[in-house]
């Protein structure tokens, strides 16, 4: 594990090239897709972003400077939470996409849970495996020669996830393998693809990077998340407080959120008369 320099952060925050956006969407469409991933460490952010705001920008760029991934897909949530009362993931989108439209090695998509592991993944061997309830299910792995996933996770859902791991093991009793996690490589089902495991089956991850949040602690982790490795750990003192509830809060009270978040998420919000 890693510590990423805050100097790091600063140089990937204001780095521009002037390029034309690239989504996954467009690398499919000009056929360089494969080209693009193929032998790389592709990142899965997924989260919320609901909204989108320093801490969450802070995370994707430190990642990318520290050589931790070769590319990032900031991926919102699609899934339906009636206790988090998300706004639509088209609205989120719109303001995730113009932070990053130039920078050259994140990507956005509107594809659906289903429809990227699709692009991203095939069948693993064509076979099913069975989990430990005795329903069938299959694997998936990368599509691209050599090329790896690795979820960043914040540490709340870093602590959450092995939790869960560890307890569903323990009930079951079953070979690792068998047990879904998240990001653990069960293919989704079609049905599923609008929910909350949809979001959570992406990708088969390998490792994990953990983004700390303030007052929060990976010891007991101990390296690994669900017998998985933590490849990187990324430390902001500046962002770690900060969160979209918080965000929320303050336009509730009609007070000012640029100290939270960038611009045009600010401006968006306030033309859409989003979190009244």
């Amino acid at each position: 594990m890693r510590k990423v320099k805050w100097a790091f952060f600063l140089v990937g925050l204001f780095f521009i090239q002037a390029t034309k956006a690239e989504t996954v969407e467009s690398l499919i469409e000009s056929n360089s897709l494969e080209a693009k991933l193929t032998g790389k460490k592709i990142g899965i952010y997924l989260g919320s972003f609901d909204p989108i705001h320093y801490g969450h920008e802070s995370v994707a760029l430190k990642v990318l400077a520290e050589n931790l991934c070769d590319y990032l897909i900031i991926y919102p949530a699609w899934g339906n939470n009636p206790t988090k009362k998300r706004i639509p993931v088209q609205l989120r989108l719109k303001m995730i996409e113009p932070i990053f439209a130039n920078h050259p090695r994140i990507l956005t998509t509107k594809l659906s849970p289903y429809a990227l592991q699709d692009t991203l993944t095939v069948i693993k061997n064509g076979k099913n495996q069975q989990t430990s309830n005795a329903r069938q299910f299959q694997h998936v792995s990368p599509r691209f020669k050599n090329s790896e996933f690795i979820a960043i996770v914040g540490s709340d859902l870093a602590n959450k996830i092995d939790r869960k791991y560890k307890e569903n093991k323990k009930i079951s009793n079953s070979p690792s393998n068998t047990i879904a996690t998240f990001m653990g490589g069960m293919k989704i089902p079609y049905a599923l693809n609008n929910s909350a495991f949809g979001d959570t089956a992406i990708c088969p991850a390998t490792s994990f990077i953990v983004a700390m949040r303030a007052g929060e602690s990976i010891k007991g982790l101990n390296g690994y998340i669900d017998e998985r490795p933590i490849a990187g750990v990324i430390y902001n003192e500046k962002t770690n407080k900060l969160s979209s509830t918080h965000l929320k809060k303050m336009l509730k009270s009609n007070n000012s959120i640029s100290h939270i978040t960038t611009p045009s998420v600010s401006d968006f919000i306030r033309e859409k008369h989003l979190y009244q």
